[in-house]
């Protein structure tokens, strides 16, 4: 079926569709027919005027052949494989790090100046008088009197020995203040202990002396002076014991004060005859083993010298703190005119 053009329909036709301009034509272009104002004339270089005759009537316009119909559009070819990557090369290694410089010494600092002494405080001026002043209307006040000046303070307390605590009744000069064994105080003890110097006498109250080393040591004696008949002798009062013997028959008495069985005791009699000389000694209040090898048997005891004002030695000894004795005679016959 065809379609039937208008020339009004054509492009550049005149606006009211009536006939083109004289000599005009219609012109098929690329994108459709459309009217041309070019004369026949100038297209084709004919003078107009040289041709006779009327111009023939124009014939009706052929009918416009179909379209012919568009070719298929071909396939896509298919995506080649994409190649392989190639392989990411090694990294570099990195290099080592330089050693970091040591780092200087610090300068000393410089002393400190001495700090100057601060100056005395001024006294506290007196608290002036209260001011009387008048009441309302309740009626008059009476005067304020003045305020007392404040009192200096006192010096500080001193602590007395039968303020601190386990203090004995008394104590003597070389008593001692110590810390307690808990460590929670302080208390008096009335023992003397032993320091670089001093004066007193030491009584160490039967502890152990580890490794002592003396210098100019000495024995007490014990200056006991005439016998009489029956003399008591405490070991604790001397270990040499200077005795006169001034009666026929001396019965010496040891007693066992302060002895102790883990110990060894010795005491040394210096028995000395009176003027009158021939006396003897019983040593039966005790236990003594003398030596049979020298002569001296038991109870009797050793042979004295009997002439006036001659002194023999005697040494004793016990292991069981006084219950037995082991004698002997030391020496004899000293001249003590």
């Amino acid at each position: 079926m065809s379609t039937k053009i208008f020339v009004s329909q054509i492009d550049t036709a005149n606006s009211s569709g009536g006939a083109a301009p004289l000599g005009a034509f219609i012109t098929v272009g690329s994108t459709g027919p459309y009217w041309s104002n070019t004369s026949l004339s100038e297209l084709v270089n004919i003078n107009l005027s040289e041709i006779v005759g009327y111009t023939g009537s124009v014939g009706d316009t052929g009918y416009q052949g179909s379209a012919g119909y568009f070719g298929s559009t071909g396939f896509q070819g298919s995506v080649g494989v994409d190649g392989p990557i190639g392989a990411v090369g090694f990294s570099g290694s990195v290099g080592d790090t330089g050693y970091v410089g040591s780092v200087g010494f610090l300068g000393s600092t410089g002393y400190q100046g001495s700090t100057g002494y601060q100056g005395s405080l001024g006294d506290t001026g007196y608290q002036g008088s209260a001011g009387v002043g008048y009441q309302g209307s309740v009626g008059y006040r009476g005067s304020s009197g003045t305020s007392g000046y404040q009192g200096s303070q006192g010096a500080p307390g001193l602590i007395d020995f039968n303020q601190l605590l386990d203090v004995p009744s008394s104590y003597v000069a070389s008593s001692t203040v110590r810390v307690n064994a808990t460590a929670n105080g302080i208390f008096f003890d009335s023992n003397t202990y032993v320091t670089n110097s001093f004066s007193t006498g030491l009584n160490m109250n039967g502890q152990t002396i580890f490794s002592p080393s003396l210098q100019s040591s000495k024995d007490i004696i014990n200056i006991f002076g005439n016998s009489g008949t029956t003399p008591v002798i405490d070991p604790s009062l001397g270990n040499i014991v200077s005795i006169t013997l001034n009666d026929a028959i001396v019965a010496i008495v040891l007693t066992q004060t302060g002895l102790s069985s883990s110990s060894l005791y010795s005491i040394t009699f210096a028995l000395k005859q009176d003027s009158v000389g021939g006396r003897t000694v019983d040593w039966s209040n005790q236990t003594i083993y003398w030596p049979i090898a020298e002569g001296i048997y038991s109870p009797y005891g050793p042979t004295l010298t009997t002439q006036p004002h001659y002194t023999d030695l005697v040494t004793l000894m016990t292991l069981d703190g006084g219950n037995t004795w082991l004698g002997l005679l030391s020496a004899k016959g000293f001249p003590t005119t």
